[in-house]
């Protein structure tokens, strides 16, 4: 990782044409858990992916799931580096199936925890900002019983001071 605003991070967006992806293999017999991801946008372009329950995915390039939940911060209108709030989605996904979604507003250059939990067959993945706002999407599938966890941010780009999209300061 690196450096932002004086705050060490664990991965930014290196590619500008792939996923940058961080998971854990030899975790796939979990079961009922929350994962936390700490993270700031710093240019409200790209979008996230948080994991749950995963035990593959299509390939080193794409962000799907072959067997496992994902919570997609979908940036559905992409702006500007300076703009400061847009509109998008939290989705949850069974492989590439959407389960729910709710729309919300992103935000630039303000702290969030994006939270995935799961217990038997209820499924809750929320963001809360710093600024007090927070959303919340949840659905119920039973597909999958075990499986790790991880995230993704999809491409990269810089903006004009040199700040990547999106910067992770703890998974937890």
């Amino acid at each position: 990782g690196s450096e932002y605003d004086g705050v060490d991070c664990l991965l930014e967006p290196t590619t500008t044409n792939g996923v940058s992806r961080i998971w854990i293999p030899s975790a796939t017999s979990w079961t009922d858990y929350s994962v936390s991801l700490r993270g700031i946008n710093t240019w409200l372009q790209r979008d996230a992916w948080l994991y749950a329950r995963t035990t593959s995915f299509k390939s080193t390039t794409s962000p799907w799931t072959d067997a496992g939940y994902s919570c997609k911060y979908d940036v559905i209108v992409a702006v500007d580096s300076s703009t400061a709030t847009t509109t998008g989605k939290l989705m949850m996904y069974r492989d590439q199936r959407h389960l729910a979604s709710v729309t919300t507003d992103f935000y630039k250059d303000v702290w969030f925890t994006q939270t995935f939990t799961l217990v038997d067959d209820a499924l809750s993945c929320s963001i809360v900002y710093d600024n007090g706002e927070n959303v919340t999407v949840t659905a119920t599938d039973s597909t999958y019983a075990s499986g790790s966890t991880g995230w993704l941010i999809y491409r990269a780009d810089t903006d004009a001071d040199g700040f990547r999209n999106i910067y992770y300061e703890s998974f937890t």
